[in-house]
C-alpha cells in the first residue's frame, strides 16, 4: 500500500497503493536495521501493489517480490500498461556491500488480464528454485504456477509451467532470461479452480504443494465431479531431475463440503514430509464437518 514515486525519497507519495519491500538486517547484538528501500525497478505505477508477496532464500541473500496487479503485456515492455493486472515478479540479489540489485522482471509467458502473476510466490531454502502462482490464468481462470531455478552462475531459466490440466516445465539457463521449455499432461483443470492460489515448496525445491482453493470436485479420487463448488484440492508435485516433474498426487478434505476453500493456505516443512492445509470455510458444529446447518469455523488438516 505504500504510494512514493521515488525510491530516494519515501516521503513523495504520489503513486498510491504502488508498493514497497523494506530490507531488515540483525547485528550481532540483537539490534535491527533498514538496509535497503525497494520499489518496482520499472515503471512506478499507482495500485501495482509491489510486496503483496514475498520470499527470502535461508541465507537471506535473495529475494523474490510479487506485483501481482501490475499491468504490463510482457517483461520486455513494461513501461506498456495495457494488461491490467496481468502481474509479474521482481528478482533481488544482496551485493557484498550489501546493497540490493535488481536481478530480473518475470512475467508469464502469456499474461492474462486479471491473471495475477505472483499473487503467492516461494523461494525453496537454498534460494534456487522459485514457485509463482498465477490463479486467474487462462481465459476460465483455472490458474497456473510457474517454477523457475537458477543455475550455479547465478542466471535463472523458466523450466516449468504447472496448471491442473497442463503442467509446463522452466528452468534457469545461463545468460540470466527465463524461457519454457517443456509440456507435459496432468490431472483436469476446471473453470476458476485458481489452482495455485497458494504454493510451498520444501527446502531443496524437490517438492512443490499447489493449493487451488475454489477446484469443485466432490469426490477424492475423481476430479471431474464437480459437484461441490469451492471445495478446493491441493497437488503435490516431486521434481524427478532435469526439467521433469511427476504426474501430481491429488489431495481432498476428508469431508468434501462446498465453499470449504481447502487449499488457501499451505505450508510444507523443509523435508517435505508433513504439510499443512487451511480451508477457512469449513462449517462444524459439534464436530461435524458435513452438518448443512452450522457455523462457519474453518480447519487446518495436517498431512
Amino acid at each position: 500500500g505504500e504510494s512514493s514515486n521515488n525510491i530516494d525519497d519515501p516521503s513523495l507519495d504520489l503513486v498510491d497503493q504502488a508498493g514497497a519491500v523494506y530490507v531488515f538486517q540483525r547485528d550481532t547484538t540483537g539490534e535491527w536495521t533498514e538496509k535497503a528501500y525497494l520499489k518496482a525497478v520499472h515503471d512506478i505505477d499507482s495500485t501495482d501493489s509491489f510486496g503483496r508477496s514475498l520470499s527470502l532464500s535461508g541465507d537471506g541473500n535473495t529475494l523474490a517480490v510479487g506485483v501481482p496487479y501490475e499491468d504490463s503485456v510482457d517483461r520486455n515492455t513494461p513501461e506498456d500498461n495495457s494488461l491490467a493486472d496481468s502481474g509479474a515478479v521482481y528478482m533481488f540479489h544482496r551485493q557484498e556491500d550489501d546493497s540490493w540489485g535488481d536481478s530480473q522482471f518475470l512475467k508469464s509467458r502469456f499474461p492474462d488480464e486479471s491473471g495475477y502473476f505472483g499473487h503467492n510466490l516461494e523461494l525453496s531454502t537454498d534460494g534456487m528454485t522459485l514457485a509463482v502462482g498465477e490463479p486467474n490464468e487462462g481465459a476460465e481462470a483455472s490458474g497456473a504456477v510457474y517454477i523457475y531455478e537458477r543455475g550455479q552462475d547465478g542466471v535463472w531459466q523458466s523450466l516449468t509451467r504447472l496448471v491442473a490440466d497442463n503442467v509446463k516445465l522452466f528452468f534457469k539457463g545461463t545468460n540470466s532470461t527465463w524461457n519454457e521449455s517443456a509440456t507435459f499432461t496432468a490431472t483436469e483443470g476446471s473453470e476458476s479452480d485458481r489452482f495455485g492460489l497458494s504454493v510451498a515448496l520444501s527446502d531443496d525445491g524437490g517438492l512443490l504443494a499447489v493449493g487451488a482453493a475454489s477446484e469443485a470436485s466432490g469426490v477424492t479420487n475423481d476430479p471431474m465431479d464437480n459437484s461441490a463448488d469451492n471445495a478446493g484440492a491441493v497437488y503435490i508435485f516431486r521434481s524427478l531431475g532435469g526439467g521433469n516433474w511427476s504426474e501430481p498426487d491429488y489431495l481432498k478434505a476428508k469431508d468434501i463440503q462446498a465453499n470449504s476453500f481447502f487449499g488457501k493456505r499451505i505450508g510444507l516443512s523443509g523435508d517435505g514430509s508433513t504439510l499443512a492445509v487451511g480451508a477457512d470455510g469449513v462449517s462444524d458444529t459439534n464436530d461435524n464437518r458435513n452438518s448443512s446447518i452450522s457455523n462457519i469455523t474453518g480447519s487446518v488438516f495436517v498431512y
